[in-house]
């Protein structure tokens, strides 16, 4: 098995490790936005979002998000790091193409309905009502507040609860104009896929993509 990368002219990366033999395969797309890329307003914000790209974009519902996978047996999920938001499925290698239109279009497309905001809204707080009830959720958040006192690293990903309340749609529209641009991305595939068949798709879906202007990162951490 050897792993292979391919960037294009804008940034966007995509490396592959195909596994001949498999039937399967897994694919997914890792943005470099995490909880350390949040401002102190933005706590929460890189964890709600992730939630609300499954709510709909403007070619699906929610209904037709799940359904599109499952209906060809995969499964699809995402999850936010305090390095990474991440959005990747599991899937026969014939549904590889299938997997990586839905991933993309909930990445870039999703719509922030104002309902599915609210909804999605209770739901997160009742997830940070649920970790501070969990001795081994929470000591993990207070280990790293204590070790990374006043910067990004040492906040919450799900963010403090009076936050996650006052996010609104043009929230969650700057956060993303600020950290999904192409060079902020990485196309991930392995198992049953051909490289250049990805790289194909990954040109004709993100290859148009603007690079955004570069910004300030989250600056080196700095430990007690």
């Amino acid at each position: 098995m050897t792993s292979q990368l391919h960037t294009l002219a804008n940034g966007f990366r995509i490396v592959t490790e195909a596994m001949p033999g498999l039937k399967s395969a897994s694919v997914g797309v890792w943005v470099g936005a995490g909880g350390r890329h949040e401002t102190s307003r933005q706590n929460g914000i890189a964890h709600f979002l992730e939630h609300m790209a499954f709510k709909g974009t403007k070619r699906r519902s929610a209904l037709q998000i799940a359904e599109e996978i499952e209906d060809v047996g995969g499964y699809i999920n995402a999850y936010t790091s305090r390095e990474t938001t991440a959005y990747y499925a599991r899937c026969l290698s014939a549904d590889v193409a299938l997997a990586l239109d839905v991933i993309a279009d909930i990445v870039l497309n999703p719509v922030f309905n104002a309902a599915d905001i609210e909804t999605e809204r209770h739901v997160i707080l009742q997830e940070i009502g649920q970790a501070l009830d969990t001795p081994d959720d929470i000591i993990f958040d207070w280990l790293h507040e204590v070790s990374y006192p006043d910067q990004p690293f040492g906040r919450t990903i799900l963010g403090p609860a009076d936050r996650v309340a006052a996010f609104r749609r043009k929230d969650f529209e700057r956060f993303v104009a600020e950290h999904y641009g192409p060079d902020q991305m990485i196309l991930s595939a392995a198992g049953g896929i051909d490289h250049d068949a990805v790289v194909a798709a990954a040109e004709a879906i993100f290859g148009g993509l603007r690079r955004l202007p570069a910004a300030a990162g989250p600056g080196p951490v700095q430990r007690r």
